[in-house]
């Protein structure tokens, strides 16, 4: 282990340079004291030598105990785990964790594009578990080279997503109004009328109660979610901010209707006062909806994309819609600012230019004389 001295011309560099498990490693300081207190470091650390024999698959499990369950949501957790056990520690966990380099890593991704078919969306995903593990050790000078670091993500296109037209809308709500109004599931259709009508979240409507409905002053209060993975309840939302969306005049009567008989603290979507099961939603209630009504089929999420859309096809301002929806970035809200096709063929006519009108007429053979 050394420490070279090397002079530029924005000043002195101090790196210190060691072998790792048989790996060339080195690291730059600005000043001599860092340098020389780093290299101590290496020589004590007891880490270092500990992750001669320390998995991947161990720092892994260490990583999500000591760091995902104490600061991350639960089903971010279970997201985290079933990412590591299905596409992660097959690959990777039986390797030193100090031994993994960049090319493994580019093995892995060029193997979950090309053999598993996933998508770039997906693959990233699961990027930025490997990248937060490494970081984790990284940090605590467990390891002393990060190669998750210099890994890049891959490039993603955003994709088109679907949603009905005003007639579809109709035509749907029209249909699960019928089927639905004088049974036991009556709140299906109660489901549906707030999906399309506030562009809420599955889970967030899922979790509403009548105390989150202000009649008097025509809000919702959106402050809580459900989450299908760990099937609780938690107390806040995706962006962990209360905000509150208006009752329309379409919306008022229905829920008003709806609430007759209940008490504040009962849930809003209920077939037997607990919370729907998105699953059971899904399956028993939403794709037979869409076959029966004969409208388009989408996915229970395009209907809040369905609200944003027409939201802004209706001239709505996109900072108010960024405030509805709960977005935390005004570019997440700025996807709606597109326009179905018909609508854009309605308005075709609204500028139109031609040679015939509104252009100042030029004698040119008069101008061609006296030149």
């Amino acid at each position: 282990m050394s420490i070279e001295i090397r002079k530029r011309d924005k000043g002195t560099v101090y790196r210190v340079r060691w072998n790792q498990n048989g790996l060339k490693a080195c690291r730059s300081f600005s000043r001599y004291h860092d340098a020389k207190s780093f290299q101590q470091e290496v020589k004590e650390s007891d880490s270092g030598f500990e992750a001669v024999s320390f998995t991947f698959q161990k720092a892994a499990d260490e990583w999500i105990t000591k760091h995902a369950e104490i600061r991350k949501e639960p089903s971010s957790v279970y997201m985290d785990k079933n990412m590591l056990k299905q596409n992660i520690l097959p690959h990777i966990g039986n390797l030193r964790l100090c031994s993994i380099q960049p090319r493994h890593l580019e093995n892995w991704i060029h193997f979950l594009k090309q053999k598993k078919r996933l998508s770039n969306s997906t693959i990233n995903r699961n990027i930025d578990v490997i990248k937060a593990i490494f970081s984790y050790y990284h940090k605590r000078r467990a390891i002393y080279f990060n190669p998750a670091s210099v890994v890049d993500k891959l490039r993603m296109d955003t994709k088109p997503f679907d949603f009905w037209s005003g007639q579809e809308v109709r035509l749907f709500l029209e249909y699960v109004k019928k089927k639905y109004e004088h049974t036991a599931q009556h709140s299906t259709y109660v489901f549906y009328a707030l999906a399309l009508n506030t562009g809420a979240r599955l889970g967030e409507l899922l979790a509403l109660r009548w105390s989150d409905v202000d009649f008097d002053n025509g809000l919702i209060a959106i402050s809580k979610t459900f989450s299908g993975h760990v099937r609780k309840v938690k107390n806040t939302t995706k962006s962990h901010k209360v905000r509150h969306v208006p009752i329309n005049s379409a919306l008022t009567p229905v829920l008003e209707k709806a609430q007759k008989g209940h008490r504040n603290d009962e849930l809003v979507i209920t077939w037997s006062g607990t919370v729907i099961d998105p699953n059971n939603l899904r399956q028993r209630c939403f794709y037979n909806d869409l076959k029966e009504s004969g409208v388009k089929r989408i996915r229970i999420h395009d209907m809040r994309h369905t609200f944003a859309s027409h939201y802004m096809m209706n001239d709505g301002n996109v900072f108010k819609l960024q405030a509805i929806l709960g977005h935390s970035s005004l570019k997440m809200t700025q996807r709606y600012t597109h326009l179905s096709k018909t609508f854009l063929m309605d308005k075709t006519d609204v500028v139109s230019f031609t040679a015939e009108e509104n252009v100042i007429k030029v004698d040119f053979t008069k101008q061609a004389a006296t030149a």
